[in-house]
């Protein structure tokens, strides 16, 4: 059983997103969970990937060993690589 982490500010960017928008990204979730290396992996961290969900990024981590997928990030694409 996959265990699923979300961060604080991964919450604090979903808690206001209309319903069309929350079931694209549960969708987006649950494609992660299916096929958690389907992210592109990000350049200068190590495990992160990054998931495309137009015009906004996923950006998680999968741990393989105990079967935990932390949710890090959820926001627009011009800013969601520039800070941690």
């Amino acid at each position: 059983m996959v265990v699923i982490v979300p961060s604080t500010k991964f919450k604090k960017s979903v808690r206001h997103l209309d319903a069309i928008s929350r079931e694209r990204l549960e969708k987006a979730i649950h494609r992660i969970l299916s096929q958690p290396d389907i992210g592109k992996p990000l350049r200068y961290t190590r495990g992160e990937r990054s998931l495309r969900l137009s015009p906004f990024r996923i950006v998680y981590s999968f741990r393989k060993d105990t079967q935990t997928l932390y949710l890090l990030k959820f926001e627009h694409r011009d800013s969601v690589y520039a800070s941690k």
